[in-house]
């Protein structure tokens, strides 16, 4: 099994079936902020998962997981906005050692229903952003995946 290397300091396991996303396929992606990331894609279930970094500002040094699952939400919901964003729960969980918050939302795109978890960290000098997304319609099947890639981040 192959492993998708998150900045040099962490890593998630690359399961069967998943691929690290080529170049071409990043620059087709609609990020919401630049920055540093990575990401792998599961086509036949129809999974993304993407982890990205970033060294905050001085003034969001001071700031903890929910704080940057906040500011997380506020751009997402902006973003989703026109897709009919709606925020469904609020998460904590340890992420590679470190307390994690994340939330979950729905959007619809193309008549698609489709659902989305993010959960941010900070971890040394770095912030760390792991977002997933799947179709509404394959949730039970998609979310002991996304269970599996989370428990699955490890430092390097």
């Amino acid at each position: 099994m192959s492993e998708l290397i998150i900045n040099n300091e962490l890593t998630m396991d690359c399961p069967e079936g998943f691929h690290v996303l080529s170049d071409e396929e990043r620059s087709r992606m609609n990020m919401l902020r630049e920055g540093e990331w990575t990401g792998m894609s599961d086509p036949e279930r129809h999974i993304i998962a993407s982890a990205g970094w970033e060294k905050p500002a001085f003034i969001s040094v001071i700031m903890g997981a929910n704080d940057i699952a906040d500011v997380c939400e506020k751009r997402i919901r902006k973003a989703l906005q026109p897709m009919g964003y709606k925020l469904e729960s609020r998460e904590e969980r340890t992420i590679a050692g470190e307390k994690a918050a994340g939330i979950c939302y729905g959007y619809t795109v193309q008549d698609t229903g489709m659902c989305a978890k993010t959960y941010a960290f900070r971890r040394g000098k770095y912030v760390y952003y792991f977002h997933f997304y799947y179709r509404e319609a394959l949730k039970e099947e998609s979310l002991p995946v996304l269970e599996a890639l989370l428990a699955s981040v490890k430092t390097k």
